[in-house]
């Protein structure tokens, strides 16, 4: 038997328990952080980064959003994940960046 979902609404219900578990967090004195990595000039790669750092302000994870020259060189988008690896406020990532040609090292 086929059952339709209402999408909004199950998202809704995962945004709420997913505040509560951030809320017990900053109980702990710990925030979760989400780093997004736009390395390209594509619309659609910016329009995605840009809904993450907004799902993440709706439930209280901080955002730190980096934007790379999408024609810098891979080294540079090594660098600044390594940076985002050491950094104690950025708990998860996500890049967004051209590919294959961006990344070349095997990296």
């Amino acid at each position: 038997m086929t059952e339709i979902i209402d999408g909004n609404a199950v998202a809704d219900d995962i945004r709420a328990e997913l505040s509560e578990s951030i809320d017990a967090l900053a109980d702990a004195d710990v925030t979760p952080g989400l780093a997004t990595v736009l390395m390209s000039d594509d619309g659609a790669s910016d329009t995605y980064v840009s809904m993450k750092q907004r799902a993440c302000e709706d439930v209280g994870i901080n955002g730190i959003h980096v934007e790379i020259d999408a024609d810098a060189p891979a080294e540079e988008l090594y660098d600044t994940i390594d940076d985002l690896n050491d950094d104690p406020g950025s708990t998860a990532s996500s890049s967004r960046c051209r590919s294959p040609t961006t990344s070349t090292s095997g990296k």
